[in-house]
């Protein structure tokens, strides 16, 4: 797979909500196949491959003590000059890149608060981005491809999907970002500034994620999903209402 290369370390990758880590302990992701932790100093990130150096333990149930992080098991100890890569903060993410090629992630252009929630689905990146391009498209679309900014426009009276390579999609009033956690599985987080819109895009990609992992035709499932929608929306307020940070597993 194309995206599991050397350029996958040069790009800003979306790793977590800030509000849903806890900084008192590890938090580890992916990055592809590679397995990453974050610790907390100070609230300052630091990032590390998610293997001891003494034995090859996992880090990630370490403790975090005397401004070092400390493996669970032989108590090695690691600070920051141990760190892999960089952290920052954007639009209530942490972002992670080694070498990036820019010196921030794209961000939403707003100063207003962000919504954030994330949902894993079983997939490829080339197979979500190809596909839920289409799953977007229709015959009054008109599309464009600027190779300088390495962008794919496509825009109708309804709607504007932008999706700039390699990881990220805005549509409308939100975004998609997208951290690949293996070759065939994808983490979405879903960023915007309305709740009103996160309510409808946590649907639409309950939506998209059965879509792609049940892999039924897209006509009988948007039947399905629309005769569904206003119960599972009324289920969600009632158990959610206006919830930030959702996980679907």
């Amino acid at each position: 797979m194309t995206y599991i290369a050397p350029q996958i370390f040069r790009e800003w990758h979306p790793i977590g909500i800030v509000k849903s880590i806890n900084k008192q302990k590890p938090f580890y992701f992916n990055i592809g196949n590679l397995p990453m932790i974050v610790w907390f100093y100070n609230s300052n990130p630091n990032s590390m491959i998610n293997i001891c150096k003494h034995l090859g333990n996992n880090l990630n149930d370490g403790i975090i003590k005397d401004n070092c992080l400390v493996s669970p098991f032989h108590k090695e100890k690691y600070n920051q000059t141990d760190n892999f890569g960089s952290i920052v903060e954007s639009n209530g993410l942490y972002w992670w890149s080694y070498k990036p090629y820019q010196k921030k992630p794209l961000t939403l252009a707003s100063s207003n608060k962000t919504y954030n929630y994330h949902i894993d689905i079983k997939t490829d990146l080339l197979t979500f981005i190809l596909n839920f391009i289409t799953i977007n498209y229709s015959y009054d679309n008109k599309h464009k491809y600027y190779n300088n900014k390495k962008q794919v426009f496509i825009k109708n009276k309804k709607t504007r999907i932008l999706y700039r390579y390699p990881y990220t999609i805005l549509i409308n009033n939100y975004r998609l970002s997208i951290l690949p956690l293996n070759y065939f599985k994808l983490r979405i987080f879903v960023t915007t500034y309305n709740p009103v819109i996160m309510c409808f895009s946590y649907l639409y990609m309950i939506y998209i994620k059965y879509l792609f992992e049940n892999k039924i035709g897209s006509s009988d499932l948007k039947n399905l999903f629309l005769y569904l929608k206003p119960f599972l929306f009324v289920v969600y307020l009632l158990i959610s209402p206006l919830k930030i940070d959702i996980s679907i597993l």
